[in-house]
């Protein structure tokens, strides 16, 4: 009986010495930007906020509305999304104001059929 509760304790520490191994190896699924720093690194913080890279996913022009999808968030003209401002939504171009400059975020459509250019396409504009 002393020889079972001894290899039970043993294999106990065992287990519990080789998950405290693992705790310390990063996950390689997390994208690298979330990964925590190394012990002992020292990490510098910018004062500057960071700029996000807004992404034009989708948009959807209607009679009723129009709306896009940027960096998976719906938003409507006049809506703010990480500091810009939604100008003016289109069938393949949103346009923003960001710091006081005004730009174009463009949906990716190579390789995308497209159908013929159309009045609504320049109506509300």
């Amino acid at each position: 009986m002393r020889a079972r509760w001894t290899l039970l304790i043993a294999a106990l520490v065992c287990t519990q010495l080789q998950a405290t191994s693992y705790a310390d190896l990063p996950d390689p699924t997390r994208p690298s930007t979330l990964r925590p720093a190394p012990h002992g690194a020292v990490t510098a913080k910018s004062s500057a906020p960071r700029r996000v890279d807004l992404i034009l996913q989708s948009t959807l022009i209607s009679p009723e509305r129009r709306i896009a999808i940027i960096n998976g968030r719906t938003v409507s003209v006049g809506a703010k999304i990480d500091g810009a401002e939604i100008i003016v939504i289109r069938p393949n171009e949103v346009m923003i104001k960001q710091d006081g400059t005004t730009r174009s975020l463009r949906l990716l459509t190579d390789g995308v059929a497209q159908r013929p250019s159309s009045a609504m396409e320049n109506s509300h504009e």
